[in-house]
């Protein structure tokens, strides 16, 4: 069962910098499964593409890279997406649902609307185990107002390298 926290823009952004940036790779799409203990974090990754998208299209011509730091004890998730060649991005959320499958939203990120953005937000702490608990069974994925559907998506899958 995902617990679903609401819509659009669910979450509440904080100014401090993030302390995840790009650049790990994450495991199969199908994602790793682990428990996070009390008080610790787990660094997941995604490779954003439009193929990836649906329903497609999403942007052919896009790309992008995301680190995601889950904390369930805190109830506090961080993230680092990047994105080149799409127009600017008007949404980032984390969606409940396998590749090829389009799913609800369960957290609401900013988008990069520059191309970047890095921050922390809080969430669920049940809803944040269920996404380390099962990884691959969550995407994230970039709007614009030429792809209002999604313009990026990326499985979500434990990184491999800090």
């Amino acid at each position: 069962m995902v617990v679903v926290v609401g819509g659009c823009g669910v979450g509440t952004s904080t100014s401090k910098a993030s302390p995840v940036e790009p650049g790990g790779s994450s495991t199969s799409p199908t994602g790793e499964s682990a428990v996070v203990a009390e008080g610790s974090s787990m660094r997941l990754a995604a490779t954003l593409s439009g193929d990836t998208e649906v329903p497609g299209p999403g942007d052919e011509n896009g790309s992008g890279e995301a680190v995601v730091v889950l904390e369930p004890g805190r109830s506090e998730v961080c993230y680092d997406i990047r994105v080149d060649g799409v127009a600017e991005a008007t949404a980032a959320h984390v969606h409940a649902a396998s590749a090829g499958v389009s799913g609800d939203v369960v957290l609401g990120l900013d988008p990069p609307d520059d191309g970047s953005v890095a921050g922390c937000a809080t969430a669920d702490g049940m809803l944040l185990q269920q996404v380390a608990n099962d990884p691959g069974a969550f995407y994230l994925n970039v709007h614009n107002e030429d792809h209002p559907d999604g313009a990026l998506r990326g499985q979500l899958g434990v990184a491999t390298e800090p």
